[in-house]
């Protein structure tokens, strides 16, 4: 009995380490969990980058992106697609090609990208090249520029630098380095297709003859970084009206690849609509959910005047117009910028449009310059149309306008318009303002006269003539008014500044004998006797007649029932004859 009780506790001791070198359970294979890992982390980190809610490490600072190794001045010239010579004397053409992506091509998953990461150097050997150059390729190879950036962000050498133009041109974050890809394609051709993605990307006319010379090199790039580039190139080609190149690049992808690729049925999309296939809208408008692509899906949109959802609409302008608030200050919002634009005119939401101007992404030449344009033709259109709601929602963009406006061309033509605009609707007061913020022309200014006459608001007329004393309409409804309110002071100064015209001569002398004042001066009633044709002579005579009747205390006399309707009716027809060229 010990023997067993011996035998039975060392049996419990030897139980736990016999355990532990049995076979593990039946699981899921570390390949197949890897995979889903890594697809799922893929998803992740693409759409955090592309979100703006990652960056990658290093970009806090807001130091310049990736260094050229080209001189700025030759970087400028090289850009230029007329510069025929590229300066290359910073680059040593005796090295491999840095962007040589031959070993890469077959990489397809996020789990390849692990035999690159447990590289190591053995002992002894000398590492030649930046020690994370290979494994930005392969991040590169399969579509994550901004994990390469991270692994290559210490190096200054000609392979690393390399990468991190090419990253830059991929990631969109800055503008393109076509003058670093002009100087590496005169060392290597291959590098042609990297400076043809680049002028592309800038909408440059010589790029898309320089990608179709480099079809080849575009053919032989690995699976997922041909898809990005052809993401970059399509929409571009497609703005640019070179939907031949952009299909031909899109003829380099097999069906299975363009089925398996939503990048690639984007693009496919992109095209079909600019040839006017209408199931492409519908495919389109699925893609506006999508961050990825929902800058080029609007930008196509507008593009080619296709509509969209209403509902759909005003989630997209929200959300556009929170990106660019958010923004950095080099960021490139144009595309953005043209549908909130577009949005907010349509309905003459001019506040959020201004307001734009003082975000920091806003503050590039061609932002302004899109942003001013926009507002310009907006308030143009608004103060020139029938809809009254509309153009006082541009005549109070103007009153709070902080300075937009001020190195317009147009900003005097369109003060005017809007002065004229507000007195013709009735509201004197946005039209003093306005006149405030930019002293009115002539033509605002008879309109706010006539204005102020109706209303009786004399001196804000003799205000007027006297800031417009060249003005003839002006001065004569401050004659006018002088002769209303029995001033004959300011009526002889007045008469001194009229040029005395037939229509100028009736109006004073029937308005003196609507008043019976008899104000007027002779040399004005010398004039009126003076004049001829049969219309201007029964007027005439009509006001010598009342003149000549024996003059009687005003306090004693009462206007006969009859009377009135004649004495109205000169009235009207002086004001009818000041009022005829108001709108």
């Amino acid at each position: 009995m010990k023997r067993i009780g011996w035998i039975l506790l060392c049996g419990l001791f030897l139980a736990q380490p016999g355990q532990a070198l049995q076979e593990p359970p039946a699981g899921p294979e570390p390949d197949a969990r890897r995979s889903e890992f890594s697809n799922e982390l893929d998803a992740f980190v693409r759409q955090a980058l592309t979100e703006g809610l990652l960056d990658p490490i290093g970009t806090e600072k807001p130091a310049a992106g990736p260094k050229s190794i080209v001189p700025e001045a030759a970087e400028k010239d090289a850009e230029d697609p007329s510069t025929k010579g590229v300066v290359a004397g910073l680059t040593d053409c005796a090295a491999p090609y840095p962007l040589d992506f031959s070993e890469f091509r077959s990489l397809r998953r996020y789990s390849d990208i692990y035999a690159y990461r447990e590289e190591t150097v053995a002992e002894g050997e000398v590492q030649e090249i930046h020690a994370g150059a290979r494994l930005a390729k392969a991040y590169i190879a399969l579509d994550l520029a901004a994990e390469a950036a991270m692994t290559i962000k210490t190096g200054r050498d000609q392979q690393t630098t390399a990468l991190q133009n090419l990253v830059t041109l991929l990631e969109g974050r800055g503008p393109a380095p076509s003058g670093y890809f002009a100087e590496l394609a005169g060392c290597y051709r291959q590098a042609g297709i990297w400076r043809a993605l680049s002028l592309v990307s800038k909408k440059d006319p010589a790029g898309p003859a320089l990608l179709e010379a480099h079809m080849g090199a575009f053919r032989d790039l690995p699976p997922l970084l041909r898809e990005r580039a052809a993401m970059i190139a399509i929409p571009a080609l497609d703005v640019m009206n070179q939907r031949p190149t952009a299909k031909l690049l899109l003829a380099s992808f097999t069906s299975d690849e363009i089925a398996g690729s939503s990048q690639l049925q984007f693009n496919d999309a992109l095209i079909r609509l600019g040839e006017g296939d209408p199931g492409a809208e519908r495919l389109i408008e699925r893609y506006l959910v999508q961050s990825r692509f929902e800058e080029a899906a609007l930008a196509s949109l507008i593009r080619n005047k296709q509509s969209v959802n209403g509902a759909l609409r005003e989630v997209l302008l929200d959300k556009t117009l929170t990106r660019i608030e958010l923004a950095r200050q080099d960021a490139d919002v144009r595309a953005k910028l043209g549908f909130v634009l577009s949005e907010l005119s349509e309905t003459a939401d001019y506040e959020p449009m201004m307001s734009l101007a003082g975000l920091p992404s806003m503050q590039s030449d061609e932002a302004r310059s899109m942003l001013t344009r926009h507002l310009v033709t907006s308030l143009q259109s608004d103060l020139g149309g029938d809809n009254s709601l509309r153009a006082l929602a541009a005549i109070e963009a103007m009153i709070k306008d902080e300075g937009i406006l001020d190195a317009v061309p147009e900003r005097a033509a369109l003060f005017e318009s809007a002065t004229l605009v507000a007195v013709r609707l009735g509201f004197a007061s946005l039209g003093d303002a306005l006149a405030v913020k930019a002293e009115g022309g002539e033509g605002s200014a008879e309109k706010r006269a006539l204005l102020a006459y109706r209303k009786k608001n004399y001196p804000e007329v003799y205000d007027l003539a006297r800031q417009h004393n060249s003005s003839q309409r002006v001065n004569l409804i401050a004659a006018l008014a002088a002769i209303d309110t029995q001033d004959g002071k300011r009526l002889a100064a007045f008469e001194g500044r009229l040029k005395l015209e037939p229509d100028t001569i009736l109006a004073l002398i029937e308005q003196d004998a609507t008043t019976s004042h008899w104000l007027v001066s002779d040399r004005v009633y010398q004039a009126a006797r003076k004049l001829v044709g049969d219309d201007h002579k029964l007027r005439v005579d009509r006001v010598m007649r009342l003149k000549s009747l024996p003059a009687e205390p005003v306090a004693n006399t009462r206007v006969a029932m009859s009377a009135i309707s004649g004495k109205l009716n000169s009235s009207r027809q002086t004001l009818a004859s000041l009022s005829a060229e108001a709108p």
